[in-house]
C-alpha cells in the first residue's frame, strides 16, 4: 500500500485462510498487452504512450529504491478505457540505497539485461534494458530470440557485442528517434545506458498518443476472445 501509483496496479487488500494468502489487486479488464501486441498493430505514438506509463511506473519505483527485475508484455496490463499498469512485484527487490546493487539472477530470459545473466553487480538499469525489449515486442509483435531455447537465448544475450535489434523490415517503417530510444534503453554498459529522467524527455516519448488511442487495439482483442 506504500507503493499506490496511478500506472501501478495497485495492492487493494488481502486475507489470510487456513494454509492460504489470498490478496485483491486492482482488476484491468482489458488483460495482457501481450495480447495486443500479438493480436493487433500499434502505430508508433501508440507505442510511445504505453512506453511512457511504463516509464513512469518505473520511475516512481525506482525513486524508492525498488526494482522490478521483470519488464515484459506480460506485466503490462491495460483497462478498457486505455489505462496502461505494471504489475506482477514477485521479482521486485529493495535496495538499502541509492548505491545499493542486487547479484542475484531473476526474470524471465528473453528480457534480461547482460549483468544480470552474468551474474554481475546490477541496479535500476537492468529494469531500461527490459523496458527497451519490451519495445522490441511492440514493434516485432515478440522478444528478440523468442525461437531460441531459453539457455541459448541467455547464451546470446550475455555474449554479444552488439545489442539486440528490431527486425531489418520495421528498420524501415520506425523513425530513427524510436531506434535511438531502443539503442539508449540497451545500451551493453549500464553505466553507459539511459535512467528514466534520459527517457522520459526523449523524442520518441514526445510523439506518445493519448492513452485513448489503444481503445480500438485493446477492443478488437476482447472482441476475438468473446468470440
Amino acid at each position: 500500500k506504500t507503493c499506490r501509483f496511478r500506472s501501478i496496479v495497485n495492492f487493494l487488500d488481502c486475507y489470510l485462510r487456513p494454509n492460504e494468502l489470498w490478496i485483491v489487486m486492482e482488476y484491468m479488464r482489458g488483460g495482457q498487452l501481450t495480447q495486443i501486441v500479438e493480436q493487433t498493430i500499434l502505430d508508433e505514438g501508440q507505442m510511445a504512450a504505453v512506453t511512457k506509463e511504463c516509464l513512469e511506473a518505473l520511475q516512481f519505483l525506482h525513486s524508492k529504491n525498488i526494482i522490478h527485475r521483470d519488464v515484459k508484455s506480460d506485466n503490462v496490463l491495460v483497462g478498457l478505457d486505455g489505462s496502461v499498469k505494471l504489475t506482477d512485484f514477485g521479482f521486485c527487490a529493495q535496495l538499502a540505497n541509492t548505491e545499493s546493487l542486487r547479484t542475484t539472477m531473476v526474470g524471465t530470459p528473453y528480457w534480461m539485461s547482460p549483468e544480470v545473466i552474468k551474474k554481475l553487480k546490477y541496479d535500476k538499469k537492468v529494469d531500461i534494458w527490459s523496458l527497451g525489449i519490451l519495445v522490441i515486442e511492440m514493434i516485432d509483435g515478440s522478444p528478440p530470440y523468442i525461437n531460441e531455447q531459453p539457455f541459448r537465448a541467455m547464451c546470446k544475450i550475455a555474449m554479444q557485442e552488439e545489442p539486440p535489434s528490431i527486425s531489418p523490415e520495421s528498420q524501415e517503417r520506425i523513425s530513427n528517434d524510436a531506434q535511438n530510444f531502443l539503442k539508449r534503453c540497451l545500451t551493453i554498459d549500464p553505466r553507459q545506458r539511459a535512467d528514466t529522467t534520459e527517457l522520459l524527455a526523449h523524442l520518441f516519448i514526445k510523439r506518445a498518443k493519448p492513452l485513448e488511442s489503444l481503445v480500438p487495439n485493446i477492443r478488437a482483442v476482447c472482441n476475438n476472445e468473446a468470440d
